[in-house]
């Protein structure tokens, strides 16, 4: 739901029509060059592209309907349900072997659920507690999910063997928002988000022993990283622009961050990422609502406690 209320009861909101429009999904190249994946729009968000390249894990939300995750085989054109609980789904993963797709499942908590890519078998649970999850990065062997674990208003990060997923255990905890995280491509270095100095920024640390060599990645401010060409680049989303920083496998030594392109590509309202990188590093995946159908209006409604109050009681 797009609203908020204030401590002193104005509501905020925009309407349910504009805000979940629907929008293009696009690829586009380091120098900003745009391409449609698809020629008709939806309501599409947090895509990711499985490791082979030749599907596309995303979050698609129909009018009147929950949001449920779809694989889109980027060749044929053509686009499958994953997902139909009934509730909402969204948030997909996919795993290293590409076999099966990770996602969220509203029951009513948010919970991790599997199945795999291609709907064989019915999807399972993955993680479950009382607390919400969100699905991050996979170790390069596929044996270790690191995920964020929500404890309003702070989140930590954790990881589950998947031999034994009935055994999560705390990763990191900054007593502060933590979020995105994402295993290096040879397991040696983990990068997240955290809000501890007033606003995103990304970090990375070594993997898995996460206490040593910290360090800041982004410089003015930083979401949703991922690695690109090896493990030898990291991009990230500074609101409009799409930064690159270098970072050296071996050593950790970063480069100064670089904007690649800029543009007004939406953001998703969740702890997920709202865009995703090929596996050459050569091209994002992001979706772009048109500027027509982007949100023009916010209602504000003052003194909305008091009428609550007077509709529903105290």
């Amino acid at each position: 739901a797009a609203y908020a209320v204030s401590a002193d009861g104005n509501l905020a909101y925009i309407q349910a029509s504009v805000y979940n429009a629907e929008a293009q999904l696009l690829w586009v190249d380091r120098s900003g060059t745009e391409t449609p994946v698809l020629a008709t729009p939806g309501i599409f968000s947090e895509p990711m592209i499985s490791p082979d390249g030749r599907r596309i894990a995303l979050t698609v939300t129909q009018r009147g309907q929950s949001p449920d995750v779809w694989v889109l085989e980027v060749q044929r054109g053509t686009m499958s349900r994953l997902t139909a609980a009934g509730g909402s789904e969204f948030e997909p993963l996919w795993t290293p072997s590409g076999d099966r797709v990770v996602f969220v499942s509203e029951r009513p908590v948010f919970d991790l659920y599997w199945r795999p890519a291609d709907g064989s078998t019915p999807a399972e649970p993955l993680v479950i507690s009382e607390f919400d999850k969100y699905p991050g990065s996979f170790t390069p062997d596929g044996r270790v999910l690191v995920f964020t674990h929500s404890l309003d208003p702070k989140s930590e990060l954790w990881q589950v063997e998947l031999r034994d997923p009935t055994r999560p255990t705390m990763l990191l905890d900054a007593g502060t928002s933590l979020g995105n995280p994402s295993v290096s491509p040879d397991g040696r270095w983990l990068v997240f988000t955290s809000s501890e100095t007033g606003r995103s920024e990304v970090y990375a640390v070594s993997y898995p022993e996460v206490s040593r060599r910290r360090q800041q990645v982004s410089a003015e401010g930083g979401t949703q990283p991922l690695w690109t060409r090896g493990g030898r680049e990291l991009v990230y989303r500074d609101g409009s622009r799409m930064m690159s920083v270098t970072l050296e496998p071996a050593s950790g030594t970063l480069g100064a961050p670089q904007v690649l392109f800029e543009g007004d590509y939406l953001y998703s309202n969740r702890q997920a990422r709202s865009y995703h990188v090929s596996p050459d590093g050569e091209r994002f995946l992001v979706v772009k609502r048109p500027l027509a159908k982007a949100p023009r209006q916010v209602t504000i409604v003052t003194n909305w406690f008091r009428e609550l109050t007077e509709k529903v009681g105290t």
